[in-house]
């Protein structure tokens, strides 16, 4: 009765309106904890019905398995074991809030995972992702010329700075700027071409800049020049660079370069500097670091607990509540086990991929992890483990692999099957 059922349309509905929704976010807060919210969520418990159902009729695909129990299982730990210091500052319901959103990170995954089931369900869902970015960093364009040309403001952007949906601006360029890579790939992706996704890339790069975010900014760049080193000739890398050079110099030597770099709010704060440990923002985020790094010194293996960042440590790193680095800020709350159970998920999904963009016909892959180095690079100065995209990205990523690359095959086998050792049979 089950396998007769299989809810097909629902699952690609519910697909396409998820991939399309989860960049429209609201930040709202309960018991003095900000929660982040995505229109998207609405539509979990109709997603967890369709899940089950498809688990009871066709199986359920359950890659990160290990990875997903250790993950719950360690959070959860860590929850119980830093419960006193909870409950000093917070509720004690705050451990179960954790566990709870690290849950709903898992659902996006597995959701991603389970109704992409062959080449058309992801064309679907990446079409959804990109033609809702663009609309996401037109809402972040607008918002931002609208404040420096009118001085109006809107919930779309931070004064200057585009924000789009995500009442975040470094949030909304890092999504961006994945997107920015997913649209390529989509384009690749296609047997024939269509033209409208090259319409949205200058959007999301405008959207990108005029977020002024450096970190997201960088992030974009290294992972543009990281296609450029490895995947483009010989040729072309010159040019590239030429091209950069000149572009570097023709700066340098425009004439009165400060005043003018000066006169717009988004030059002036993407051509500051924060080497300097004296600046306030540089300053701001070392304090920050230092305290993550201590507070994980303290509680190497099991951390202080998730969400339990900055307590008892007074100033701005309890005010904030966040380590503005993703890396050290898990360090800190989930010690090196936590830690352990996040690199095993991101390693177990990349390191296939990589294998496979190095086989003949499947180069386009290489998009797909620039812009999970997106993501990588922007977690250095941001927190970013919650991006509800960082999860549907890497499984899209696992999806790409299982529905469109062949499985790899070791050469001593290829080479007894081409003598005749063996024959190929259908399955």
């Amino acid at each position: 009765m089950f396998a007769s059922v299989r809810l097909d349309g629902l699952r690609r509905g519910l697909l396409v309106l998820v991939c399309a929704l989860f960049p429209i976010s609201k930040v709202i807060s309960s018991s003095g904890k900000l929660i982040n919210l995505s229109l998207a969520d609405l539509l979990m418990p109709v997603v967890l019905l369709v899940l089950l159902w498809r688990s009871m009729a066709v199986g359920f695909r359950w890659p990160a398995a290990a990875a997903f129990f250790l993950n719950v299982g360690v959070l959860s730990g860590t929850a119980l074991l830093n419960l006193e210091l909870t409950a000093a500052y917070k509720s004690p319901l705050n451990g179960v809030v954790e566990v709870a959103k690290a849950l709903s990170l898992w659902i996006y995954f597995y959701l991603v995972i389970n109704f992409i089931e062959d080449r058309d369900d992801l064309r679907w869902a990446m079409r959804s992702w990109i033609a809702s970015s663009g609309l996401v960093a037109a809402t972040g364009v607008v918002g931002s010329l609208l404040y420096q040309v009118a001085g109006v403001e809107t919930m779309f952007a931070l004064q200057f700075r585009a924000q789009g949906t995500f009442e975040d601006s470094n949030l909304f360029a890092a999504h961006v700027g994945v997107s920015f890579f997913l649209t390529v790939f989509y384009w690749m992706l296609q047997e024939r071409r269509e033209r409208w996704p090259l319409l949205l890339l200058p959007v999301q790069l405008a959207g990108i800049l005029l977020s002024a975010s450096r970190g997201s900014l960088m992030a974009v760049v290294l992972a543009m020049a990281g296609l450029a080193f490895f995947f483009c000739t010989t040729r072309v890398k010159w040019a590239i660079g030429a091209t950069t050079m000149m572009a570097l110099l023709l700066v340098l030597a425009l004439p009165d370069r400060d005043s003018w770099l000066a006169s717009n709010p988004i030059t002036a704060r993407l051509t500051t500097t924060t080497v300097d440990l004296e600046n306030p923002e540089a300053k701001q985020r070392r304090d920050l670091w230092e305290v993550a790094w201590n507070t994980w010194q303290a509680n190497p293996w099991f951390g202080a607990g998730r969400g339990n960042y900055g307590l008892g440590a007074g100033g701005e790193a309890q005010a904030i509540g966040f380590a503005h680095n993703t890396y050290l800020g898990l360090l800190a709350e989930t010690g090196i086990a936590g830690f352990a159970t996040y690199l095993m998920v991101a390693l177990g999904i990349t390191i296939p991929l990589m294998l496979a963009a190095n086989q003949s016909g499947h180069e386009k892959a290489s998009l797909l992890l620039a812009a999970l180095l997106v993501v990588a690079l922007s977690g250095v100065t941001i927190n970013i483990e919650n991006y509800r995209g960082l999860w549907m990205l890497l499984a899209l990523m696992e999806a790409y692999r299982r529905v469109l690359v062949p499985p790899l095959m070791p050469e001593r086998l290829i080479a007894r099957m081409r003598s005749g050792g063996y024959h190929a049979h259908a399955s």
